[in-house]
């Protein structure tokens, strides 16, 4: 009686978990997002195989994912839109269920703006002892406003001056050893 063909192997193999980021949700055109699946996970510690795939992409876009059998791989993101993004981890048995990400590519005006907007609405929500004064809260808030306004028209230039005031009613105590005063 030969025994090499007469065992059999009992358990079951649970599929790994696919695990995806990108270093960033919101991109400017001709950035290069950097995806990465290395948090995925199977549960038996079985070798996984990756494959990323682009699901969706803005029209005009001509992006695909560097080495989509890598862990790590890349998409330049080469039109303004949303780009949807899947990764799918497979082990002996078969894969596991699509982790699915988002992330948007946009112009670097609007992304400025986005960013200013998104600081205004944090400047609200200092406490008392993080300014000096109320003017100088609504101050910073209004100057953040205008540089977006300014970004609007193409005045960058504009723009840039009302951050520069905006950094000099913030700087005081750190950068001149005085508490701040009124700006220009």
């Amino acid at each position: 009686n030969d025994w090499r063909g007469s065992f059999q192997i009992w358990g079951s193999n649970e599929r790994p978990t696919a695990e995806a980021t990108s270093d960033f949700d919101i991109y400017i055109v001709g950035d290069t997002a950097h995806l990465d699946g290395t948090t995925s996970l199977d549960p038996e510690g079985d070798f996984m195989t990756f494959n990323w795939t682009l699901d969706s992409q803005p029209a005009g876009s001509f992006s695909s994912i560097s080495d989509s059998s890598n862990s790590t791989p890349t998409l330049l993101l080469d039109a303004v839109g949303a780009y949807e993004i899947s990764l799918t981890v497979s082990d002996a048995g078969g894969p596991g269920s699509p982790a699915n990400i988002s992330t948007v590519a946009t112009t670097a005006g609007d992304y400025a703006k986005f960013v200013l907007l998104e600081a205004s609405d944090m400047v609200k929500f200092l406490s008392p002892n993080q300014v000096t004064t109320k003017g100088n809260l609504k101050a910073l808030g209004n100057m953040l406003k205008q540089a977006c306004k300014a970004i609007d028209k193409g005045w960058s230039g504009t723009a840039v001056s009302k951050l520069e005031q905006a950094r000099q009613r913030t700087d005081g105590c750190v950068l001149r050893g005085v508490p701040d005063v009124a700006g220009p």
